[in-house]
């Protein structure tokens, strides 16, 4: 017994339940399967991107207020930057030697991590924290350093979990 409309009423259905579809193409379900696996994925790779940026925010965070805590300060004075033909040397900028006196009054001199940039000029006085078993390990002790960048990189892994949430949860 034939359908009425045929097989034209029957097309009609179909493309209007699911303007995608034409004679041949995967179905619908097919379709939504496929979103939802390339949603998977990438709210997978964000997902770990966020874990990553977390711990490494934690770490950094964790390790500045061990030298906080444990760490001497000290006061200590630009005496120069490293030496460096600045003219070819571009990658790298010149990075700022500081010298300053431990507890028992020996003179140590490092290489700070920040560039000349980010420091006061040649012959200002900066505050230093040192391992006092090691007063070669030093640094340039700012509160950006220790505390405002570990809090920057914890809170942009939060915002990309938030966004792998989005993809892993709410698709």
């Amino acid at each position: 017994m034939p359908v009425p409309g045929g097989l034209k009423a029957w097309r009609d259905i179909h493309e209007s339940r699911d303007s995608r579809w034409e004679p041949g193409s995967r179905s619908r379900a097919a379709t939504a399967r496929n979103d939802m696996n390339e949603s998977l994925l990438f709210g997978g790779f964000l997902f770990v991107l966020g874990v990553v940026f977390v711990t490494l925010g934690a770490i950094q965070f964790f390790q500045g207020r061990r030298r906080r805590r444990h760490w001497r300060p000290a006061e200590g004075t630009v005496i120069g930057p490293h030496d460096r033909d600045l003219k070819t040397d571009h990658e790298d900028p010149a990075r700022p030697i500081i010298r300053f006196e431990d507890d028992r009054g020996v003179s140590h001199t490092f290489e700070s991590d920040w560039t000349m940039a980010g420091l006061p000029g040649i012959g200002s006085k900066v505050r230093v924290l040192y391992d006092p078993y090691h007063p070669d390990r030093a640094i340039y002790h700012t509160g950006f350093s220790t505390l405002f960048m570990p809090l920057v990189i914890i809170l942009a892994g939060i915002a990309v979990l938030r966004v792998a949430a989005y993809y892993l949860l709410d698709k």
